[in-house]
């Protein structure tokens, strides 16, 4: 088994006639472990210190429970004065053990650094005085520090050991401190292009340490550099983006000597600019019947919306025919569109064009109109509309005709334009006979005749019926230009003809009375 100790005396905290303050309190010990932080194996002890009458010591051997001990610790804080030029670590120690084996060994740390460790030896049988200088004092100023004296064996053996830390003293000397005032460079206003950042410079005259602590429109940046001995510092901004950054304003809140003294620097304001690249245009060609909706495809560039303007021709110059992606062309021609990113027409833009082929719709047709058809039985045959925008036919009101061959029931249709163009089709029906050599036809179509705007086409029906009556339905198409426009299908009641048939009206020894009970008479429609 091993044992180990570690002992420690004290010195009062004085000011010596050097102008030095000794910040460490009770560092002889003579208070026992008042001011000390220390682990559970540490205590004072009066056997032989270095100075004075006491020291602490680790319970491990020479009396003591055997144990191994692994960092066990005494430490105090201090607080380092704002101006510190100089300070010294001053102690002495002892290292003994019944085996160099044991790897007794002290740890003397300065904050977070180690800044000195002692093996056994022959020599540390006896107390060593020993004074540490720690040469950048100046950047711990106001900040609060632990000297530690940390005790460790290496290896766990049968050995005791013991290590002795006395007469400790932590020296300080504290210079004038001249307060901080603004240096000749200041945070100057800037501009810069979205999606850089900004850097801000400052610098001070004074006794160091400084703090410097930057501001964006008066709110803390959460960037500060603290405790330094440099008269300069800079602060960089995050990417920049617009509008959010632009028009912000920065200041530096500069502290010395503990916070004792504080400046403000300059305050300077920073423009933020947008930039862009350049968006893909791009317009195919279309075609279409009346009208052509020209589209306008937009792809990449960067820095905002699109926006985009409209032209006759090929280029992206004249009159602008419309603001948005897509233009209805009414006439075939080349239309160019230009995309560029909202804000920036004249920096980041494409241009393309495409055709457009325009066809024109076939003219409107305003109505359709029935004449020389039965219509009662009066045998007056007045004109029948029985198709048009404002008076839709009604498939309760058949179309009555004769079979005779000759009597001519004529369409007529009224157009806005171009009525040369405009012919008729119907589609044939089977069943209407099966002697005649048109029987398999629902009747023939004249030459379309025009007048004016006026379309006029005869419809004769078949010219032999072996039944008194038929009942079909009529298809009759509108054509334009040989193609089929509109599609009117209708009922049609087909009458063999009497001895005559004038205009659509029979006469000869059938009366009018009897006609009228004919054409009345129900008979569903097949």
């Amino acid at each position: 088994m091993k044992k180990f100790f570690l002992l420690l005396t004290a010195t009062l905290f004085s000011l010596n006639s050097l102008g030095q303050t000794n910040l460490i309190l009770n560092g002889g010990f003579e208070n026992f472990m008042t001011d000390w932080n220390y682990s559970s194996k540490f205590w004072t002890f009066s056997s032989a210190p270095c100075v004075g009458s006491k020291f602490a010591m680790t319970a491990d051997g020479s009396g003591f429970a055997y144990t191994f001990l692994t960092n066990e610790y005494v430490w105090q804080g201090v607080t380092i004065p704002s101006n510190p030029t100089t300070a010294t670590l001053n102690f002495c120690y002892k290292i003994t053990t019944d085996n160099a084996a044991s790897g007794v060994s002290l740890q003397v740390w300065f904050g977070a650094s180690v800044i000195a460790t002692y093996n056994y030896s022959t020599a540390t049988n006896n107390w060593q005085n020993i004074s540490l200088p720690i040469s950048n004092i100046s950047s711990y100023a106001g900040q609060n520090i632990a000297i530690q004296f940390y005790a460790n064996e290496s290896a766990s053996n049968a050995y005791w050991g013991k290590v002795q830390v006395d007469n400790v003293s932590f020296m300080v000397t504290t210079g004038t401190c001249t307060p901080v005032t603004n240096g000749t460079t200041q945070p100057q206003n800037q501009t810069i292009a979205a999606g850089n950042t900004a850097t801000f410079n400052v610098s001070v005259n004074g006794t160091p340490p400084f703090s410097y602590f930057w501001y964006k429109d008066g709110s803390f940046t959460g960037t500060s550099t603290t405790n330094t001995s440099s008269t300069t510092n800079s602060y960089t901004t995050p990417t920049l983006s617009y509008p959010a950054d632009d028009g912000n304003e920065y200041f530096c809140y500069i502290t010395n000597c503990s916070s004792t003294y504080q400046v403000q620097s300059n305050t300077a304001t920073l423009t933020v600019i947008q930039t862009c690249t350049s968006p893909n245009a791009t317009v195919n060609n279309a075609s279409g019947t009346g009208t052509v909706v020209m589209t306008c495809s937009a792809s990449g560039g960067s820095g905002g919306s699109y926006a985009y303007k409209w032209y006759s021709g090929t280029s992206c110059s004249g009159t602008v025919l419309s603001t948005i992606s897509t233009y209805t062309a009414t006439t075939s021609g080349n239309y160019a569109c230009k995309v560029y990113i909202s804000g920036f027409e004249s920096t980041c833009n494409d241009c393309d064009y495409g055709f457009a082929t325009v066809n024109p719709p076939a003219p409107t047709v305003n109505s359709l109109i029935c004449t020389n058809v039965i219509l009662n039985h009066t045998g007056i045959t007045p004109n029948f509309t029985f198709y048009s925008d404002n008076n839709p036919y009604s498939s309760n009101n058949p179309i009555k005709v004769c079979a005779d061959g000759a009597t001519a029931t004529k369409f007529k249709i009224n157009v806005d334009s171009n009525p040369n163009n405009f012919g008729f089709k119907i589609i044939k029906s089977n069943g209407l006979g099966s002697t005649a050599s048109d029987a398999d036809s629902i009747g023939l179509l004249g030459t379309p005749n025009v007048n004016g705007n006026d379309v006029e086409v005869s419809y004769t029906a078949p010219t032999y019926m072996d039944v008194e009556s038929i009942k079909r339905s009529l298809t009759l198409k509108i054509t334009y230009s040989g193609s089929e426009i509109s599609t009117i299908i209708f009922p049609l009641e087909i009458y063999r003809a009497p001895l005559l048939c004038v205009h659509g009206v029979w006469g000869s020894n059938i009366t009018f009375s009897e006609l009228a009970i004919d054409l009345t008479s129900p008979f569903p429609f097949q």
